[in-house]
């Protein structure tokens, strides 16, 4: 008995010593572990303040939103009470059912994890993680992904001491806004908007548990690579939200059998603006550097009218088809072998990106498959089978048969049903600018026919020659100088001796290769006579036209030299648009300015573009305004006068077919056409609105005879106001202080007193309650015609 006493005693002792033993070898490899890792644990002071690369928003004038700009990271921070229950129900059910009960690190499921990473380790197989939402922050944020022992134990640490400092629903936040979802996504809403261009307060829930489906394995389950992958594991995930008890297995069943309907890769919830949108973004990066622009989230506001800027980008496009068409169809884009085995996919192939039409149905590449006199039995590049009826097709002059062969490539445009219309994209190209005269506000700019098919900028971009849109410029500095609008002028010959040129002497011509003798200044510059303008410009002096051009910024660089008073320098749509509206504000400078207002990603403003105050404003019993700081750059008097003049070139003049006889309000301008027909301008304004157009080629060539300004880009200018004002009132031209009513005779002299009929016509230009200069000039043999108006313009 004592024998087994002391048996028992023995026994006892060596497991008190061997359990001791035990706990102090654990105790000695947590302290090691502690030591090793714990007291190692990466910083994660940058978690807390979480600054993720965001995309900058750029937004139009009544916060509609045009563009997001980002680099690598297409993400948008959304706060964890915007995210819709269901969708966080997904994710809990994928990624971590117990995420709301454990302290960072799922210890069942982890120990389970690792006893089966034996057998992995056995049979050579990738190792599983078990990693919880808040271990999966820690890695996103400090740690790194490199799959290692000692990563992960630095991941557990890091996750308990993430518990410690934050709660479940900021580590869910940084989750659901960090993580990559494939397919260009990081965080749940790039992921909503990418894949089915929703906010993500209207997903489905099938559509949240597909998008929960993600993180395993962005690339494997992107639906728009592996569609039937994804199908599967988006099942997987809503079995499990039926097992959470979060839908039922009704719902479930219900959810597993829909499609998964993707997005088509057009952003709706993105206004069309591409060219005011890309400078707006090239202004951005040259104030705050490229990085910022594509990572620090800023909030813009432009000064984009998206209304007119829609009804610009019609106009143009309409404009450049009209004058394409007018040449005749070019023939179809390529031609495919219909009996060969891979035509389809060959037509699939075909890059479309140049075909989207703003505002408007888009167009597409279809083959032609037969055709007859009456019309061509075509397909569309997605297999869609149509027809193209002769009336859909008129102005390409020909029969469908005559015009195609069998597997003819061409471009056509929806109108319904199986109908479609035959279409081409044109040669020529153009821009047009809108602006505020009075702010410089840019309400309006489009740069070109297709941005798709070439970004280039001819808004900003293009320098080219004015031709007779910088005429005005020299009519200032002659008025300025005490020329009246009636002082005579010689409409004759002039050569310009260009003495140490090398080149011969100078002989410009007009336009219609006569002279008109001795004709007003009005007359002048309302029929736009070269040589009239030459000589006046000789006699002001060439130094000071070139003065008054660089002051008002039409072409900030121009030299002396007498052809330039024609407009052979070069200079931008934009600048000749800001110069003209210094006319219609009265001589005031102005900047143009694309943006109103730059935020950072906390909302505080880093850029305001009219800093002014507001005096009164905060005085109830006053009325308040706001103080002037333009600068007056020229006498108001002289610019008043020579808008008056201008609206003569509306009335009378060379844009009085194409834009005077359409508009009925108070409007002025200039026509404006360089040598051979290569550029066509139009400038115009209302009280409160200037609008530019240009149209050329890109690489400069002939337009064609009498494709000019007036008849060329005018009527693009007039459909536009036309649609952008409609059901608008349009104030008069406002008068300076300080003018004096004068009535002239076409010869320049003084009318002792002015006729009822001339009051009229006073009144129906629009200058009323004081009196200004009046023509009496009927100009015959000054037609609106192309043929019959003297000067380029």
């Amino acid at each position: 008995m004592n024998l087994l006493r002391a048996l028992g005693r023995t026994l006892l002792s060596m497991l008190v010593m061997g359990f001791t033993l035990m706990l102090i070898v654990l105790v000695a490899g947590c302290s090691v572990i502690y030591l090793r890792y714990g007291r190692d644990v990466p910083q994660y002071q940058h978690v807390i303040d979480y600054n993720p690369a965001v995309v900058t928003r750029i937004h139009t004038a009544d916060g509609q939103l045009m563009r997001e700009v980002y680099s690598n990271e297409q993400r948008v921070f959304i706060p964890i009470s915007a995210v819709p229950e269901h969708l966080i129900q997904a994710f809990l059910s994928a990624e971590d059912d117990s995420f709301y009960q454990h302290n960072g690190v799922d210890l069942l499921a982890f120990s389970t994890t690792m006893l089966r990473n034996v057998s992995r380790v056995v049979n050579e197989e990738r190792l599983t993680g078990a990693s919880t939402i808040t271990m999966q922050v820690a890695k996103n944020f400090v740690v790194g992904d490199e799959r290692s022992v000692e990563r992960k134990i630095r991941e557990i640490f890091v996750a308990w001491e993430l518990e410690s400092i934050l709660s479940k629903d900021e580590i869910l936040e940084l989750y659901l806004n960090e993580i990559f979802l494939g397919n260009r996504s990081y965080g749940v809403a790039a992921a909503a908007m990418n894949y089915f261009g929703k906010s993500v307060d209207e997903l489905t829930i099938s559509e949240a548990a597909l998008i929960a489906s993600l993180p395993k394995a962005p690339t494997l389950y992107d639906p728009t690579r592996n569609y039937e992958t994804a199908v599967t594991r988006r099942n997987i995930t809503l079995n499990r939200m039926a097992v959470d008890g979060y839908i039922t297995e009704e719902d479930a069943a219900a959810y597993k059998a829909e499609p998964i309907r993707l997005h088509d890769g057009q952003r709706e919830d993105l206004l069309y603006a591409p060219y005011y949108a890309e400078e707006v973004r090239r202004q951005l990066i040259r104030a705050y550097g490229i990085e910022a622009v594509n990572g620090e989230g800023l909030s813009v506001r432009t000064a984009m009218d998206p209304e007119m800027q829609a009804i610009g980008q019609v106009a143009l496009r309409q404009g450049l088809m009209n004058y394409d068409r007018r040449y005749g169809y070019r023939g179809p884009v390529t031609e495919l072998d219909l009996d060969s085995d891979n035509w389809r996919e060959a037509l699939a192939a075909l890059e479309a990106d140049g075909l989207r039409v703003p505002n408007g149905p888009d167009w597409d590449y279809a083959v032609v498959l037969e055709a007859d006199a009456e019309q061509a039995r075509i397909q569309t590049r997605n297999g869609e089978a149509g027809s193209l009826r002769r009336e859909n097709m008129d102005w390409a002059g020909r029969s469908p048969s005559a015009l195609f062969n069998r597997g003819a490539v061409i471009i056509v445009e929806p109108l319904g049903g199986n109908d479609y219309a035959l279409q081409q994209i044109p040669e020529v190209n153009g821009a047009l600018v809108a602006l505020n005269p009075h702010s410089g506000r840019v309400l309006t700019m489009v740069g070109g026919f297709s941005f798709e098919a070439s970004e280039f900028n001819r808004a900003v971009q293009a320098e080219r020659q004015p031709g007779s849109t910088i005429k005005p410029f020299v009519f200032l500095a002659a008025l300025d100088q005490g020329y009246t609008p009636g002082t005579p002028i010689l409409d004759s010959p002039v050569i310009v001796d260009q003495v140490g040129s090398g080149s011969r002497d100078w002989r410009p011509t007009n336009y219609d290769g006569r002279f008109q003798g001795r004709i007003s200044i009005i007359q002048a510059l309302e029929r736009s006579r070269n040589l009239a303008t030459v000589q006046l410009a000789l006699n002001v002096g060439m130094d000071q036209v070139a003065r008054y051009a660089r002051v008002f910024g039409a072409d900030p660089d121009m030299e002396p030299f007498i052809s330039n008073s024609l407009g052979t320098s070069e200079t931008t749509l934009l600048n000749m648009v800001v110069a003209y509206a210094k006319i219609v504000n009265g001589g005031f400078h102005i900047e143009p300015t694309l943006i109103d207002r730059v935020q950072d990603r906390q909302g505080q403003n880093l850029y305001v573009n009219d800093p002014r105050d507001c005096l009164g404003c905060a005085e109830a019993d006053t009325l308040p305004s706001v103080a002037e700081t333009r600068t007056q750059i020229a006498d108001p008097v002289s610019v008043y006068q020579l808008l008056a003049m201008m609206r003569g070139v509306v009335e009378r003049g060379t844009a009085a077919r194409t834009v005077g006889s359409q508009l009925d309000f108070p409007v002025a301008g200039k026509t404006g056409t360089t040598d051979d027909f290569k550029d066509a301008w139009f400038i115009g304004f209302t009280p409160d609105l200037v609008v530019g157009v240009y149209v050329g080629f890109d690489t400069p060539r002939s337009l064609g005879r009498n494709e000019a300004g007036g008849t060329l880009a005018a009527p693009i200018f007039t459909e536009f106001m036309r649609r952008a004002l409609v059901g608008k009132s349009i104030p008069n031209f406002r008068l300076p202080p300080g003018y004096t009513f004068a009535s002239l005779n076409a010869d320049g002299t003084l009318v002792d007193a002015i006729d009822e009929s001339k009051a009229g016509l006073v009144r129906e230009l629009g200058f009323s309650n004081t009196t200004e200069f009046v023509d009496d000039s009927n100009y015959q043999g000054a037609s609106s015609s192309s043929e019959a108006l003297g000067g380029l313009y």
